[in-house]
C-alpha cells in the first residue's frame, strides 16, 4: 500500500477508533480492576523500593555514575513539593546503608527475590491489561528482568550524564547566546525529563507484557501516559501546595501520606497507558467492547472444524503457517472468538504454537491420528477453566450423564 493511502486510511480511522478506545478505557476504569492492581503495586513498590534502588546503586557505583540517582528521584518526586527533598534524602540514606557487597549470599538472594516479586506483580498487571492469561515462567522472568535491572539503570543514568555533559559543553554554551538556537536548546533541556519518562513508559509497554507488542502501539501508549504523568504531576503539586491543613493533621506523616498517593497516581497512569497501547494494537476489542462474542454450539463446532482444516492445509502444503492476525484477515472473524476456539484446541493437544513472534498455529500431531470426533469433543468440552467448572457443577451426577451418553450411542448404532 502506498504511504499516502496508508496515512489517509489511518487518518480516517483515527477519530472513530479514538471514540471506541476512550469508551473501552472508561469501562475498564469503572470495572475497578485497574484501581485494585494499582493499589497492590503501591504496597509492593513500597516494600521493594529500597532493595531495588540499593541493587541499582551498587551497579551504578561500579561505573562511577551513582551520583545521578538523587537528581532522578527528586525529579520523580517533584510533585510532592517541599516534601520531595526530604523523602529523597531519606531514601538515599537507606540505600547507602544497605550495602549489597556485605549482605552475604543469603541476603543477596533475598534482595533479588524481592526485586523479582515486584517485577512479577508488574508483569501480571500488564498482562491483565493485554488480556494475557499466562505469565512467564520463573527462569525466563529471572533472565529477562535481571538483565533489565542490571543494564537499564546503566543506560538511563549514562544518558543523563551524557546529556548533562553535552549541555555544559562550551560550544553549546556559545550557541545559547544566539537567539534561535538558545530557545531550542532551552526547550530541549527543559523537556529531557519528560522525554526520558516517555521512553521508559514505551519500553515498559513493549517489553513487559508476555505477548508481542508492536513498537508503534507501545510508543503511542508511552506518549499518552507520559503526557498524563506531566499533567498529573502539575495537578498533584498544586494539591500538595493547597493542602497545608492536611499536612498539619498528619504532622510528621504528611510526607509519607502524599508519597503513597503519588505512587498510586503513577501506577494508575502506567496501567492506563498500557490499556491504551493494547487498544491501539487491537482496535476491534475496543470497537466490540462488552459484546461478549459468543457463538451457538453448532457455530462453535463449525468454526473449530474450519480452523483445523485451514491450519492443517497450510501445514501439509509447507507454506507459512497461520498467525492469529492472518486467521482474522482470512475468515473475517473477531479475534476474541478465534482466541477462544484456538485456546480450546491447544488445551486438548490438537493444536500447538511455535516459539516465533507472533506465534504460528500448527497441528500437534499428524492429522491422520486426529478424528473429526476428537475436534468436536474438544469444542464441546471447552478449555481447562470450563472443564473444572463443569466438574464442579455436574460431578455429582456422573451415572446420569453416563447413562445419557450410552443411550445416545445405542440410538446411533440402531440408525
Amino acid at each position: 500500500m502506498p504511504i499516502r493511502k496508508f496515512c489517509q486510511k489511518q487518518y480516517q480511522q483515527f477519530p472513530c477508533n479514538s471514540v471506541y478506545i476512550a469508551r473501552a478505557l472508561l469501562k475498564d476504569i469503572q470495572a475497578g480492576q485497574l484501581n485494585l492492581r494499582a493499589m497492590s503495586l503501591v504496597f509492593t513498590t513500597f516494600l521493594s523500593l529500597v532493595p531495588l534502588l540499593a541493587f541499582s546503586f551498587s551497579i551504578l557505583q561500579a561505573f562511577g555514575i551513582h551520583d545521578q540517582m538523587q537528581p532522578v528521584l527528586e525529579e520523580l518526586l517533584r510533585p510532592l513539593g517541599s516534601q520531595s527533598t526530604e523523602i529523597t534524602q531519606k531514601i538515599i540514606e537507606f540505600v547507602r546503608n544497605m550495602k549489597v557487597g556485605v549482605m552475604g549470599a543469603f541476603g543477596l538472594l533475598v534482595l533479588i527475590f524481592t526485586i523479582i516479586s515486584l517485577t512479577q506483580k508488574v508483569e501480571a498487571a500488564f498482562n491483565f491489561t493485554w488480556r494475557v492469561e499466562t505469565n512467564r515462567n520463573f527462569m525466563e522472568r529471572f533472565s529477562h528482568y535481571i538483565s533489565v535491572i542490571v543494564v537499564g539503570p546503566i543506560l538511563m543514568f549514562s544518558a543523563l550524564g551524557l546529556s548533562a555533559s553535552f549541555m555544559s559543553n562550551d560550544w553549546i554554551q556559545e550557541l545559547r547566546t544566539i537567539s534561535p538556537f538558545g530557545i531550542v536548546i532551552a526547550t530541549l533541556t527543559k523537556n529531557v525529563p519528560s522525554l526520558l519518562i516517555i521512553t521508559a513508559f514505551s519500553f515498559a509497554y513493549w517489553f513487559i507484557p508476555n505477548t508481542r507488542v508492536k513498537p508503534r502501539s507501545a510508543l503511542i501508549g508511552g506518549v499518552i501516559a507520559g503526557s498524563l504523568w506531566q499533567l498529573a504531576g502539575w495537578a498533584f503539586a498544586s494539591y500538595v501546595a493547597a493542602s497545608s491543613g492536611q499536612a498539619q493533621i498528619y504532622s510528621v506523616f504528611a510526607g509519607l501520606f502524599f508519597f503513597f498517593i503519588w505512587m498510586y497516581v503513577g501506577w494508575i497512569i502506567l496501567l492506563i497507558g498500557s490499556s491504551i497501547a493494547y487498544y491501539i494494537q487491537q482496535p476491534e476489542y475496543a470497537r466490540h467492547y462488552g459484546e461478549g462474542h459468543y457463538l451457538a454450539a453448532q457455530d462453535q463446532e463449525r468454526l473449530g472444524l474450519t480452523l483445523m482444516q485451514a491450519i492443517a492445509k497450510r501445514h501439509y502444503q509447507q507454506t507459512t503457517p497461520y498467525t492469529l492476525e492472518s486467521l482474522k484477515q482470512q475468515f473475517q472473524i473477531p479475534i476474541p472468538l478465534l482466541e477462544r476456539c484456538l485456546k480450546v484446541l491447544i488445551f486438548h493437544k490438537i493444536l500447538t504454537t511455535d516459539n516465533q513472534q507472533p506465534s504460528h498455529y500448527i497441528p500437534m500431531r499428524p492429522m491422520s491420528d486426529t478424528r473429526i470426533e476428537d475436534i468436536l469433543k474438544a469444542i464441546r468440552t471447552g478449555d481447562q477453566q470450563q472443564v473444572q467448572t463443569a466438574k464442579g457443577l455436574f460431578g455429582q451426577f456422573p451415572p446420569m450423564l453416563e447413562d445419557r451418553q450410552q443411550s445416545l450411542r445405542e440410538l446411533a448404532q440402531k440408525d
